[in-house]
């Protein structure tokens, strides 16, 4: 199994991408050729015939090639979901005729992230096992959050020997709760640092250490969904989801929409990642609070990087969301130079423009809506 770059097409193995983070040329990674499920597969999920361990071992192997054998992944797998609450792990509730939720807090952190990190903290461990032996040196991680990934990565990475682990988070912006989870931790390994300014700085400058570490050709891992490993286990939930879901509609086995929640686009790119590989989702519906990046992008095809604005999702106060290169590739027909182009003037002029009807093209149809706090508040 290989990996492109957005931005050049260089390729790379499974290992590399996912204990690495960004290409050395800066741009995220993607498969050189993505996996469809068979139909056996297919015929199994639909008719709800895996819990989800099952499901994870089917939907997850096929990305990583020979890089770790059946039996080694099921251990990946026992691993990375013996902290969850619950015995369905993802369990669906019914709010109404045709309206479910997708409870993701039954992780450890009680974050939707534990979701991706728990498991790729039990997969980063086996590659090592399998790539370097006993004598691998320690592992650099490195991450940003603004809440969510950071207490996440730590419940997932602290205290396992032969890593080292850093999060950056913005001073006073992230949760009470999430700041506690993550600064309450005593293991050795960890370290926390907070920032003056926003998120976005410290995204800024986790890529900026993250090029800077790859083009030295020094091994260093990033948590944020800018690891493919994230997008990767975060999509199980999503087919796995879909696939039951399309089963119990009325008149026959019907494809489903999507609501996900986003700030940097990873969880709704995990989706897009569920239907490229068959999973029955028509559309996808992003709701973003006050800061409106993806509502402006997919409304109108540009957004502009602003301010970043103080909210009561604090988890999704994100004004430059990371995985909208990966969008921007995919609906580009995988033109390299053209991502490039249109991330370079991201970079430079804070200004990221596509085609408007690129927003049905990456397979599905993808809108998105902004609330405000009192609108939240009204939901909840």
């Amino acid at each position: 199994m290989r990996y492109r770059s957005t931005r050049s097409g260089k390729e790379a193995g499974v290992r590399e991408v996912l204990l690495g983070g960004l290409a050395p040329d800066g741009g995220l990674y993607l498969p050189a050729d993505w996996p469809r499920l068979p139909d056996e597969a297919r015929r199994r999920l639909a008719e709800g015939a895996t819990n989800y361990a099952e499901a994870m071992r089917i939907l997850v192997p096929p990305f990583l090639g020979d890089a770790l054998d059946r039996s080694a992944f099921a251990e990946v797998v026992k691993a990375g979901l013996a902290r969850f609450r619950h015995p369905a792990i993802a369990p669906l509730s019914e709010l109404g005729a045709g309206l479910f939720l997708l409870e993701l807090f039954h992780g450890p952190t009680y974050s939707f992230k534990d979701y991706g990190l728990q498991p790729l903290g039990a997969l980063a461990a086996a590659l090592r096992g399998v790539e370097q032996g006993a004598a691998a040196g320690p592992l650099l991680i490195l991450g940003a959050t603004s809440g969510d990934t950071g207490s996440a990565a730590l419940a997932a990475f602290a205290g396992r020997p032969g890593v080292a682990i850093a999060i950056l988070h913005p001073q006073g912006r992230i949760s009470e709760v999430q700041r506690r989870q993550m600064t309450t931790i005593r293991a050795a390994n960890v370290r926390n640092i907070a920032l003056e300014g926003s998120f976005d700085d410290c995204q800024r400058l986790l890529k900026r250490l993250l090029a800077r570490f790859a083009a030295e050709g020094r091994a260093v891992m990033s948590v944020n969904s800018i690891n493919w490993g994230r997008i990767l286990f975060q999509s199980v939930y999503h087919a796995r989801t879909a696939f039951r879901l399309a089963g119990l509609q009325e008149g026959g086995f019907k494809a489903v929409r999507l609501i996900v929640p986003s700030g940097n686009f990873g969880n709704a790119f995990s989706a897009i990642l569920a239907r490229r590989m068959g999973a029955p989702i028509a559309g996808l519906l992003l709701a973003t609070n006050r800061n409106d990046a993806l509502a402006r992008a997919f409304s109108t095809g540009r957004t502009r990087a602003g301010a970043v604005h103080r909210t009561l999702s604090p988890a999704m106060d994100i004004q430059i969301p990371s995985n909208l290169e990966r969008f921007v590739h995919l609906a580009g027909d995988g033109d390299v130079g053209d991502t490039a182009r249109r991330m370079a003037r991201l970079a430079e002029e804070g200004v990221l423009e596509f085609p408007h009807e690129w927003a049905q093209r990456v397979p599905l149809p993808i809108r998105a809506i902004s609330v405000d706090d009192d609108e939240t508040l009204a939901a909840i």
